[in-house]
């Protein structure tokens, strides 16, 4: 129905979608090397892997259609239809473009930043002088 005008036919759907993606640094698998503290007990190594993005958490309770506007052919056809405005596929779009911005931004590096500050804070706190916190490519994904 292409060649009909959107007065007639179609649908033009406005949503907001609020929602979270967080990135995450994965310590649950760290082998028994991931940390070495120095012979002389000043300093410390922690090898971490890499943070990885978290699926996107959308807001149900914030995320809505905020403007719908339907042709008459599918608002007639909407009757015949039990859920004729479902938004499922609304919901599970703003998901993927959720996830597609995080990958753009520098999330994962922030997300370095802080576990890096996080550790020395607390090694520094323990007594050791270097605090060194690095980060290696990791197989495994959130």
């Amino acid at each position: 129905m292409s060649f009909l005008p959107d007065a007639l036919a179609g649908e033009r759907v406005q949503f907001v979608g609020i929602g979270t993606v967080d990135a995450v640094v994965d310590f649950t698998n760290l082998s028994t090397g991931a940390v070495v503290v120095s012979e002389d007990g000043t300093s410390v190594v922690v090898t971490l892997p890499r943070p990885a993005l978290a699926e996107p958490v959308l807001d149900h309770d914030q995320s809505h259609v905020m403007n719908r506007d339907r042709g008459l052919l599918n608002r007639i056809g909407g009757v015949f239809s039990d859920n004729p405005t479902s938004e499922d596929a609304l919901y599970d779009g703003a998901i993927e473009k959720m996830a597609t911005a995080a990958e753009a931004t520098d999330l994962r590096q922030r997300a370095e930043d802080n576990t890096k500050l996080m550790l020395y804070t607390l090694f520094k706190s323990l007594g050791y002088t270097k605090v060194d916190v690095r980060f290696q490519v990791s197989s495994a994904s959130v």
